[in-house]
């Protein structure tokens, strides 16, 4: 879009609307019979995501990102989602469109629904350059962008791993047991190994079955020994990112199980976040002050009474879940249908915001800053 409109379009935004916070959306507001259904979604949200910088019309700098939905096809046109903003301006403009097989793409922008410009060229994972075209007055100005990877962000690769036991496809498909899984992979962090051991240790986590005393070549490998134990199991696993920024890494792993011989499945959530410099998992106590597990206790204690009633905890009490993830507006502390029965049948998501934890917030921590620039 021509940046000369825009400012005055984004004039009248900023007077006429007031913007509010908004809480997240999780897979538990949700219901999904069959995790495979999430796969492209994650694929499209999170893995095949470009992030370019550059000039359009060799004046104006702007950041541009854009994600492509998988296929196996190599000759089929890719589509393309995303959106582009001019760095000294705050308003996103949605884009849409295609990348074919020799790389040439046409991105059409979105104002309020409307083509507005059509971007016209050619992409590598390097650069992205080429003619934008004004949909109403037909003028062209040429565009430069260059891959941007932001400091303290992960650049990821997407895996997918799908493998059976020996009895699929015999005289007895009751006994066929499956695992599906995909991932992420980090690339660029000087702890990416201790990183991606720590995701495949969690995968491999999901088929219950004790693995670490074998020495294993792969997770491929380590997937397939544990199906071979047991019969007529079934799991779907999606790990999303759902935040990956200064050097903060939250991943979510959606887990569904299913019996070939039992209706239903069981589904849960498990968050792991991570410090990407040094490859550690972060806990609570990297948050909070020595002792805060009385006033942090109260509070979900609270939470989950007024929201869901009386909870039977499986264990027989109440503990603080280490299963949380850090976000953009706060800590949400997850429990699953393996940890508490609750009196109206859903599994608590417990949300706070900064604000509401400042009490227990260890100021001298090394993600205090992060949480305080959150917290105005």
């Amino acid at each position: 879009m021509n940046p000369k409109k825009l400012n005055n379009i984004v004039l009248i935004l900023f007077i006429g609307f007031c913007f509010p916070v908004l809480g997240q959306m999780k897979f538990n507001d949700m219901l999904y019979s069959d995790v495979t259904a999430l796969h492209y979604q994650s694929l499209s949200s999170n893995f095949n995501k470009l992030t370019f910088k550059g000039t359009l019309a060799d004046n104006y700098s702007l950041t541009m990102e854009i994600s492509g939905a998988k296929t196996n096809d190599s000759e089929k046109p890719v589509e393309l989602k995303g959106h582009y903003f001019y760095d000294n301006l705050p308003m996103k403009i949605y884009l849409q469109g295609y990348v074919h097989a020799d790389g040439s793409v046409v991105l059409q922008e979105l104002v309020n629904g409307k083509i507005t410009g059509v971007f016209n060229g050619n992409v590598s994972e390097q650069e992205f350059k080429g003619t934008w075209t004004g949909t109403r007055t037909q003028n062209q100005y040429g565009f430069r962008l260059s891959a941007f990877i932001p400091t303290g962000v992960a650049q990821l690769e997407m895996k997918h791993i799908r493998t059976t036991n020996r009895k699929c496809g015999n005289l007895l498909p009751e006994k066929c047991s499956s695992f599906d899984v995909i991932y992420p992979t980090i690339t660029n962090s000087s702890a990416s190994l201790a990183i991606n051991t720590a995701i495949e240790d969690q995968i491999a986590s999901f088929t219950h079955i004790k693995t670490s005393s074998f020495n294993f070549s792969s997770i491929e490998e380590e997937l397939q020994y544990a199906l071979s134990q047991v019969e007529g199991v079934n799991t779907e696993l999606v790990v999303t990112v759902e935040m990956n920024k200064e050097n903060i890494l939250t991943l979510l792993y959606f887990h569904s199980e299913s019996e070939n011989d039992a209706p239903g499945a069981i589904t849960s959530f498990v968050y792991q976040n991570f410090n990407m410099q040094t490859g550690n998992l972060i806990t609570l106590d990297d948050l909070f002050i020595k002792g805060f597990e009385s006033f942090l206790g109260e509070k979900i204690q609270n939470s989950i009474n007024t929201r869901n009633g009386k909870a039977d905890f499986i264990n027989n009490s109440f503990f603080i879940t280490n299963n949380f993830e850090i976000s953009e507006k706060g800590i949400l502390f997850q429990y699953n249908a393996q940890d508490m029965i609750t009196e109206n049948g859903q599994i608590p998501s417990i949300f706070f915001t900064y604000c509401e934890l400042e009490e227990i917030l260890n100021p001298s921590g090394i993600y205090f800053p992060f949480i305080k620039a959150r917290m105005n």
